[in-house]
């Protein structure tokens, strides 16, 4: 297990809320919390990166989850902060998401200033240190491993229907049963030989049909199931927040995005035995 892996044994039952790509809207984080507070209760929450650029509020999100005590994971969108806050020049904070990404907008880089100039040092800081991936295990099906993008990149790309060999060395790059990811922003279950590969979505500009703010539980038991959840949210008062802070509405997504919904909210989905 690498220094940037965060692990520990859990207790059988164990459930665990993930959430994903925050990207700096309070105000669906705080409809996800609404959602979450109305269920059985969970043992944990845990958060797969990208936590603060995108949005109106990126200070306040990565307060709440911090004062929360919610684990996270280091994502693209962290790293590129981070690389913003260091004095990269805009090629170089690009640079590893332009091999991967489609075009960025021109807005980007400005945004991330705006960004960096609200989050301070010491966020930085918090964001510099997230681990790239968190483990959970192990169970008596194998470990639970929560990624941003892959074991091996925060940036890299994979989608639904990727390619066999690209599922294979998702869930084989770190030995794990249950592999779950965000970056892609939308949800998915997909079983990959005894395996099974998982993305949440995200809270903040889903792709998929759906607009909605997206997350999910898993149940560690005698089985094991994932129950995705879309969360209704108050757009007028979202985009409120947005143009109050004067910053465009990249992620506030209020219209289906291209990718097909593959996740029922609200049905559970067993992925062991």
């Amino acid at each position: 297990m690498s220094a940037n892996e965060r692990s520990h044994r859990c207790p059988i039952p164990w459930r665990i809320a993930i959430l994903s790509d925050p990207h700096g809207d309070l105000v669906a984080m705080h409809k996800v919390i609404l959602d979450l507070e109305a269920l059985e209760p969970v043992d944990e929450v845990l958060v797969g990166g990208d936590l603060a650029q995108g949005g109106a509020q990126p200070a306040e999100v990565i307060d709440l989850i911090r004062e929360r005590g919610w684990s996270a994971v280091r994502g693209n969108g962290d790293d590129l902060l981070v690389r913003v806050a260091d004095g990269c020049t805009p090629e170089e904070a690009l640079h590893a998401a332009r091999a991967t990404h489609e075009a960025l907008p021109d807005s980007l880089i400005p945004h991330a200033l705006w960004s960096v100039d609200r989050l301070g040092s010491e966020r930085i800081d918090y964001l510099r240190n997230l681990p790239l991936s968190i483990v959970r295990g192990p169970f008596d099906f194998g470990w639970v491993v929560l990624v941003h993008a892959t074991p091996w990149s925060t940036e890299d790309v994979v989608l639904p229907d990727a390619d066999e060999e690209v599922a294979k060395r998702m869930v084989g790059e770190v030995g794990t049963r249950l592999l779950v990811y965000g970056h892609i922003h939308t949800q998915y279950v997909r079983r990959v030989g005894d395996a099974t590969l998982m993305s949440v979505g995200a809270i903040n500009g889903s792709n998929d049909a759906d607009s909605r703010p997206a997350y999910a539980i898993v149940n560690l038991g005698e089985t094991i199931t994932v129950q995705p959840r879309r969360v209704d949210w108050p757009l007028a008062e979202r985009l409120g927040v947005y143009a109050a802070a004067g910053v465009e509405r990249r992620f506030s997504r209020d219209a289906p995005g291209p990718l097909p919904i593959r996740c029922r909210p609200g049905v559970a989905v067993t992925v062991w035995p």
